[in-house]
């Protein structure tokens, strides 16, 4: 078992203890990242067909802002595994992972300024930066009038920050 040697995504495992010819039990080495494993000893080398899965980190995403139906590219490590993609609490059911280091993920209809949360078999991982979901016009009543008629605006995430009103570059009366 002298040339027996164990790596995760390229980083060499440590503990190595054969229990038979059919399992060995080792540690992990620090900084691994999600991927296969490598067996290799004096008969050959043989990779898993599955990946070992690393608790993901996130680090940041592009744009920072956007409304429903915006593509939204996260980065990080870890990141093969993915399950769910949350904004704000909410359930993002259209991402692809692009990579172990990025994801592109759709926000949500009815996604709110927030917190996007990274979740994987392994553990989960929240940006900490807020992703700020613009706000979204669906119409107006009524649609014509003189000036001083009130209006009301109908639509999305107008509770963020203090909306302002224009009409045609024209701001609006509170």
């Amino acid at each position: 078992y002298g040339s027996l040697s164990v790596k995760f995504s390229g980083a060499g495992a440590t503990n190595i203890t054969p229990v038979n010819g059919q399992a060995i039990t080792l540690r992990v080495p620090e900084g691994v990242i999600s991927g296969p494993i490598t067996v290799y000893n004096l008969k050959g080398t043989n990779v898993s067909a599955d990946s070992f899965l690393v608790r993901p980190a996130v680090s940041g995403f592009v744009p920072t802002s956007g409304r429903a139906g915006t593509n939204v590219v996260i980065t990080g490590t870890n990141l093969l595994g993915v399950t769910s993609i949350q904004f704000t609490g909410l359930a993002a059911p259209d991402f692809t992972v692009l990579s172990n280091g990025a994801i592109r993920v759709t926000v949500p209809l009815s996604a709110t300024t927030g917190k996007i949360l990274v979740n994987a078999p392994a553990g989960f991982s929240q940006l900490t930066n807020n992703f700020v979901v613009q706000p979204t016009i669906n119409g107006f009543t009524p649609t014509f009038g003189p000036a001083g008629t009130s209006v009301t605006v109908f639509g999305a995430n107008f509770n963020v920050g203090t909306p302002a009103v224009s009409f045609n570059g024209v701001s609006a009366a509170t």
